[in-house]
């Protein structure tokens, strides 16, 4: 990432707030490029107790000095459920990360509006909230409004990918049919947009 890039992330988080689609491979990155998001994030899953998680970002942050890198810290409470408060844990997590370096804090499976603006007041870093990740759908101007800077998406993306070839093979295995061509990008726009 070079330095004019990651101001311009770094400016991202200080906005009024932005979505940073997940892509899962380099055909999806180029079309959400094309699409024209600002930012484009890769799928992640890892779960580390606290005190590696700060070590670990203090590292980073030791080796990239802020205004050169963004580190977007994650904190799992609410997403998988230990014996606590999940609030209070993602607060204390998310006060270690700020202190360890961290430029924001991601909170994934959080997934009502109270708990989203409790986090926002009580978190002093900009919040990060993947959309589509728990059952209850909130949409992207509510949680700008809430005081969300950064919306991710995780692997939604890729699940409706996968839910339409789910579709589409089925339609084809039962009867044969191609219906589920309808509206699909065309071979030469595809190849136009991969510059093939």
């Amino acid at each position: 990432m070079t330095q004019d890039q990651a101001d311009a992330l770094l400016a991202l988080h200080a906005g009024p707030g932005f979505v940073i689609p997940n892509a899962w491979d380099v055909g999806s990155a180029r079309l959400l490029e094309q699409l024209g998001f600002a930012a484009i994030a890769t799928v992640d899953g890892a779960l580390l107790d606290i005190e590696e998680a700060a070590e670990r970002l203090a590292a980073a942050r030791a080796s990239a000095p802020r205004g050169t890198f963004v580190l977007n810290a994650r904190t799992d409470a609410y997403f998988v459920r230990g014996a606590g408060d999940p609030f209070e844990e993602t607060v204390e997590r998310a006060l270690r990360y700020i202190e360890a370096g961290a430029d924001s804090i991601f909170v994934p499976g959080v997934n009502d509006e109270e708990s989203i603006r409790r986090l926002v007041e009580a978190i002093p870093a900009p919040l990060n909230i993947v959309a589509g990740l728990a059952s209850h759908l909130i949409d992207v101007p509510t949680l700008f409004s809430l005081g969300v800077r950064r919306v991710s998406l995780g692997g939604s993306l890729a699940r409706v990918a996968f839910s339409a070839l789910e579709r589409a093979g089925a339609e084809l295995a039962e009867s044969g049919t191609l219906g589920f061509l309808d509206g699909v990008i065309g071979y030469a726009d595809l190849q136009r947009r991969f510059g093939a």
